[in-house]
């Protein structure tokens, strides 16, 4: 009887170092596969992609949209390629098609609002952050956006605040930039206006 005592206490621990054993198998195994599934990683290093290789993109979804002007998705992308290559009047272009053929969208009004900054129109620029704003009043790029061209292209910087502090409202630890924290970025327009 103790024999048969030990024995099922050696089972029992073997099966719970092999259900371990077989868990973390499992999980590797698991993991393999989906890495395997997705293939190549497309996420790039900036400055990864070559002129030459935005300009055949673009030429492939010029190419598209002539095909199939209601293609949002293709209009998106060519007005992303445009702002990564400071066409910004072509970024316009396309980011207007999008909108018109997919409806508003935050993330697509924010860029096209970008790419009137960059044609110096900044009043349609915080017109069109504002559109942003109103389809998804939580959306941070809008205000830190329109907080920036409130500052400097609009000579603001209290109304800039203003707006920041908004942000800070949704999101307490928003950064500015990698480096600088939006609360640094306020302090900074703070000591300067007062001056």
């Amino acid at each position: 009887m103790a024999k048969n005592k030990d024995q099922i206490i050696i089972t029992r621990s073997s099966a719970i170092i092999f259900a371990v054993i077989f868990l973390a198998l499992g999980f590797i195994a698991g993991v393999g596969t989906a890495v395997f599934k997705a293939g190549p990683s497309r996420a790039m290093a900036p400055g990864s992609v070559q002129q030459g290789d935005l300009a055949t993109m673009a030429a492939a979804l010029t190419s598209r949209v002539a095909t199939d002007p209601g293609d949002t998705a293709a209009w998106t992308k060519l007005g992303n390629i445009y702002y990564d290559t400071d066409q910004y009047q072509k970024a316009i272009h396309a980011y207007s098609k999008a909108l018109e053929t997919g409806g508003e969208h935050p993330a697509v009004l924010c860029d096209l609002a970008v790419m009137y900054r960059k044609t110096d129109d900044p009043e349609t620029a915080i017109k069109t952050f504002d559109r942003a704003l109103s389809l998804d009043p939580a959306f941070q790029p809008a205000y830190l956006n329109k907080g920036i061209v409130l500052a400097n292209d609009m000579n603001d910087p209290k109304q800039a605040i203003k707006v920041w502090e908004a942000l800070l409202g949704i999101n307490p630890l928003a950064m500015a930039s990698k480096d600088q924290t939006l609360e640094e970025l306020i302090t900074h327009y703070r000591d300067h206006a007062d001056k």
